[in-house]
């Protein structure tokens, strides 16, 4: 091998060695710069953990608290040495100074803790005073809800009040007019056969016959007289009584036929002819010289 061969070789293992080196240095440098960023990231989360920690503390008023918490992360910032980092510690610091300073400004102002909040005696009297007024007007307004339900029920209380004294007027109206629909007229016999019997519809049949359809039917009337006979009627359910009365109305045999229900049964059966009667019943219908004036009987009175 020629001397300028062995010198070739020299110098291609000389450059080959000087390019292995540079790359371990580089690789080297990689790996550190690579640790440095993780340090880095890890200390920038930690300090965030801390500074909002330090943060609530502040808002509590626990200020050696906030102090306490930012140290815990000093050590690592100073292996770190990250100015940005540096820089959030110092402004984290200086807000626990300030906020510490303005509370014991306010303190000394007469500031005081009102349900969680820092406030001024003035603002605390403001809210108090506005929290009296609330609860009067509360209370006023109750009262007057008060007073209207007590309104509404005694006008309540009155309307049914009204009605019951309605419902008892009623009732006893109602009462009375049955009691005078029971209670037979004032009507005379006479005064009957007058207006409606042979002789005034001898003299004027269609007047008598409207008299007897516009003041008679209808009416319940209490007469006497005597019983001519006594019968049962076509299906059983009853009784007639022909009824002959004083003055008589000219008729053949009887004036009055009495329709009577079988409940007067224990009344009706033992009657004879000439017996005296006197009976209460509604009149039915209006008789002639051959039929009688017919009347249903409500109840009969043996003498």
């Amino acid at each position: 091998m020629s001397e300028k061969n062995v010198i070739g070789l020299v110098v291609a293992g000389a450059v080959a060695l000087s390019v292995v080196i540079m790359a371990g240095l580089l690789i080297s440098a990689n790996a550190k710069t690579r640790a440095r960023e993780q340090e880095t990231a890890a200390a920038a989360a930690e300090l965030g953990n801390a500074i909002f920690k330090s943060d609530e503390c502040i808002h509590d008023r626990e200020f050696d608290r906030a102090r306490s918490t930012l140290r815990t992360i000093e050590p690592r910032l100073s292996v770190a040495s990250q100015p940005v980092l540096t820089e959030q510690f110092n402004e984290a610091w200086q807000r626990i100074v300030v906020a510490e300073r303005e509370y014991s400004s306010r303190v000394k102002q007469g500031w005081t803790m009102f349900e969680d909040e820092f406030i001024s005696p003035e603002e605390k009297e403001m809210i108090l005073a506005e929290r009296k007024r609330q609860g009067e007007e509360e209370l006023r307004l109750a009262e007057e809800e008060r007073r209207l339900a007590e309104a509404r029920l005694e006008k309540e209380r009155a309307e049914r009040q009204l009605e019951e004294v309605r419902r008892i007027a009623q009732e006893a109206s109602a009462v009375e007019e049955r009691r005078k629909a029971m209670e037979p007229t004032a009507i005379m016999w006479s005064e009957y056969i007058a207006d409606c019997g042979v002789i005034a519809q001898r003299d004027n049949e269609a007047r008598s016959e409207y008299t007897f359809k516009n003041e008679y039917r209808g009416k319940r009337v209490r007469w006497s007289g005597r019983v001519v006979n006594v019968d049962t009627t076509i299906l059983g359910g009853g009784f007639t009584i022909r009824v002959k009365m004083e003055p008589g109305d000219e008729s053949i045999h009887s004036d009055i036929l009495l329709n009577s229900p079988i409940s007067l049964g224990p009344v009706v059966i033992p009657l004879n002819e000439h017996d005296p009667i006197e009976f209460v019943g509604i009149l039915e219908s209006q008789g002639g010289v051959f039929s009688d004036h017919v009347i249903d009987a409500e109840q009969i009175i043996v003498e």
